[in-house]
Parts: structure tokens; sequence; C-alpha cells
């Protein structure tokens, strides 16, 4: 979804980012939540900047000018949250995304995309996600049972049962 985000110019959070990369939105997240507790951030010796390994070797870019030298702070930590989203999802894949956003534009520039949302642009590009299940149920090959056993239609009672996002769970984490 990010990435249809961007092609429309929408505006880019910590929940995109999240999709992106879990673990550090995660992070950020908690220093959100150490501010609401009352702790102090500054601990954490934080600067507005950010390291990053490139080809091996760490570098360290600054989220604002003199940022090495600024610590994050109670005061300042949503701005630090701001920039470090804006520098990962931004400014550090600017020239690849515009070569892409580039020829996106070329095929896909009219006035009817621009009127759409990422989660309508995602469906055009993806198509739906929609699931015959009469059709899996009948697809469906039973090793050392038969359709009519007793745990086979015990299963498929609670299949049915379960909601859409459910079934789609199931099918993934049986693979």
């Amino acid at each position: 979804m990010v990435v249809y985000k961007k092609l429309l110019g929408k505006p880019l959070g910590l929940k995109d980012f999240a999709e992106i990369d879990p673990m550090s939105a995660n992070s950020l997240k908690d220093l959100l939540q150490m501010k609401k507790d009352g702790e102090d951030i500054e601990d954490l010796c934080l600067m507005f900047d950010i390291t990053e390994e490139v080809f091996g070797e760490n570098k360290t870019v600054e989220l604002i000018n003199g940022g090495s030298q600024i610590p994050v702070t109670n005061e300042n930590v949503e701005s630090y949250i701001k920039l470090y989203i804006e520098w990962k999802l931004e400014k550090s894949i600017e020239r690849q995304f515009n070569a892409f956003k580039e020829g996106y534009d070329i095929v896909c520039d009219n006035l009817i995309m621009h009127t759409l949302h990422h989660e309508e642009l995602d469906e055009l590009v993806s198509g739906l996600n929609e699931f015959n299940w009469n059709d899996f149920k009948e697809s469906v090959i039973y090793d050392g049972y038969t359709q009519n056993h007793k745990t086979i239609t015990l299963f498929w009672k609670v299949f049915d049962e379960w909601d859409e996002n459910h079934k789609i769970n199931f099918l993934y984490l049986s693979k």
C-alpha cells in the first residue's frame, strides 16, 4: 500500500512505515509510549541521525542539519519520528522511486488515476482476492481420509463458520 500511496502523492506516516519495517516502527511507537508514560527519552541517547549499512560500511545520515549533535527528547520526539519516517520512505529512496514513478506516469498519468484511493489502485493492479470456497472444498484431495469421514465433516463444519479473513489466514498458514 505504501507504494500506491506514494504514487498517488498521499502523505505517509508511522502506520505506513510499519508495513515496510515492523520492528523499527514498533521501536518508534515505543518512544511515543515512553513519553506518554513520563519516561525520559533523552536517557536513550538518540540523536537526530540514522546509521545505515551501505555496501558493508556504516554511514550516518543527519535527519536535520547538525542532527548528530541534537538529542531526541520528550519535547521533540514526534519531530524525530516524522523525520525518521520521511528519510526511510521518501529521501533515502527518492532517486529510485522517481525513476519508477516516471515509468508509471508514462502509462497511468491521467485524471482518473489521480482520483483513485490507494486501495483502489491496489485492486486495479492486483485484482480482487475473492475465493470460491465451494470450488476449494470440491478440489481437496484427501490422503488417508474420505470426504465423509467424521474428522473431515467436522473440519468443514468449523471451516464454514469462519469469516473470510480466518479462512484466508488458514490457507496461508497451511502452506
